[in-house]
């Protein structure tokens, strides 16, 4: 019965550490990705991954194919994702410059 017990307890133990190795694999892993978010947000590691991700072969022929192949999947949607945004940011800025020289209606000699 001792020995039962003292291997249930074993395993457990066990799985209680590898949830909490899994928890911390998983927390890496956002940190990671915000950080490739932060970087992406500024234009020169922007541009330097666009230019990397341009002199990729089309085809990897290499054992390491296949983590290019996930970097290459996980990158350029998140290189569009950025770029989206950062159009959208600069649209918005264009416009509240066109907006700063509109004319008012106090301008115009429009009162209420």
């Amino acid at each position: 019965m001792f020995r039962f017990t003292h291997e249930r307890a074993r395993l457990v133990e066990i799985a209680r550490q590898r949830c909490a190795e899994q928890a911390r694999l998983a927390k890496l892993e956002e940190q990671r990705v915000e950080y490739l978010d932060r970087k992406l947000a500024q234009a020169e590691p922007r541009d330097r991954l666009r230019t990397f991700l341009t002199t990729l072969p089309a085809d990897p022929v290499s054992e390491e194919a296949s983590a290019f192949h996930a970097f290459i999947e996980w990158a350029r949607p998140r290189l569009k994702k950025m770029d989206a945004q950062l159009q959208l940011a600069t649209i918005a800025a264009e416009a509240a410059e066109m907006e700063a020289f509109a004319p008012t209606d106090d301008a115009n000699g429009l009162q209420r």
